[in-house]
C-alpha cells in the first residue's frame, strides 16, 4: 500500500487531516477505515484523495458504517472529504461485525478478476469477512508463475499451453485482439487510479481476505500448492458451501 500522509493531527479541536491521494482507487477506502480507527469518537477526519471514484465510495461507506459525511468537495482530480466519527467502533456494532461476504471464482478473464478483488477490497474496508474460493480457471488468477518440476502427463503438457501462468497474462473477456485489449486495459487501470490486478490482489491479502484454492480442481489442472502465491489455502467444496452458509450473500464470477 502507498503512503498515508498525516497532514494535521490537532486532537485539541477534534481534528485529524490525512492524504490519501499516493494511493489506489481500492486502498482509499481501506486506508479511511484504519484512520477512523484510530481517532476518538466525535473527532472530524479531514481527507484529501483522488476523485471521482472517491466521491461515490466515501458516501456509501458513511451509510453502511453510520458515520457522518459532513461535507464533500470535488477541485480538479482531487475530493476533500470531512467525515465526524459517531461510531466507538468503526465496524459498527455486533450486528455488522459478523457480516461475510462469499466470492467463487471460476474465471480467470482478467477483468473478471479485477471486478472480484474490487467487490472484495470493498467489502473488507465496510467491515465484511471475505472468502474468496478459486475454482478451475480462476485458480489462474493466484498462481505465481513460477516453473516447478512435476510429473504431466501428454494432457496436462496440453492443458497448460492453454492456460495463463499468473494474473500478469489474463485476458480480457471480450475485446481481445491479440492481446492489445488486455494491455489497454491495464494502462486505462494505471491512468485512472484504479491499480493493477496484482496491488488488488496484495491489498486483498493484507486486508485480511479468506483465499481458498479448489483442491480438485489443482488436482484435475495439475497444479501444485508450491505454485499458488502466498496467502493462499487449499480447501474443498465444503468450504465454500460453510462460508456460504454464513454468509449474506455468494457471487459466482
Amino acid at each position: 500500500m502507498g503512503e498515508i500522509i498525516i497532514l494535521n493531527n490537532d486532537m485539541k479541536k477534534n481534528v485529524t487531516e490525512i492524504d490519501i491521494t499516493p494511493l489506489t482507487y481500492s486502498e482509499q477506502i481501506i486506508a479511511v477505515k484504519r484512520a477512523m480507527s484510530k481517532i476518538k469518537i466525535n473527532t472530524i477526519l479531514k481527507i484529501r484523495a483522488s476523485a471521482p471514484n472517491f466521491y461515490y465510495d466515501v458516501v456509501s461507506w458513511c451509510k453502511v458504517t453510520h458515520n457522518k459525511l459532513v461535507s464533500i468537495n470535488t477541485i480538479d482530480h482531487a475530493a476533500e472529504v470531512e467525515i465526524e466519527k459517531t461510531s466507538n467502533n468503526v465496524e459498527l456494532n455486533k450486528e455488522n461485525s459478523i457480516k461475510q461476504k462469499t466470492l467463487l471464482i471460476f474465471s480467470d478473464d482478467l477483468d473478471r478478476a479485477a471486478a472480484a478483488f474490487i467487490i472484495a477490497n470493498g467489502a473488507i474496508a465496510t467491515g465484511n469477512r471475505v472468502t474468496m474460493f478459486f475454482m478451475f480457471w480462476g485458480i489462474n488468477i493466484i498462481r505465481k508463475g513460477e516453473k516447478i518440476q512435476k510429473r504431466r502427463t501428454t494432457t496436462d503438457i496440453v492443458t497448460d499451453r492453454f492456460m495463463p501462468r499468473d494474473s500478469r497474462h489474463l485476458k480480457l473477456s471480450r475485446m481481445k485482439v491479440l492481446g492489445i485489449g488486455s494491455r489497454n486495459m491495464r494502462r486505462l487501470m494505471k491512468d485512472r487510479n484504479i491499480g493493477s490486478l496484482e496491488k488488488l490482489i496484495v491489498t486483498a491479502i493484507k486486508g485480511g481476505v479468506n483465499m481458498i484454492a479448489c483442491g480438485m480442481s489443482m488436482e484435475l489442472l495439475n497444479i501444485k500448492k508450491e505454485e499458488l502465491i502466498d496467502g493462499v489455502t487449499i480447501g474443498g467444496v465444503e468450504d465454500f458451501i460453510e462460508s456460504g452458509d454464513i454468509s449474506q450473500f455468494s457471487l459466482f464470477i
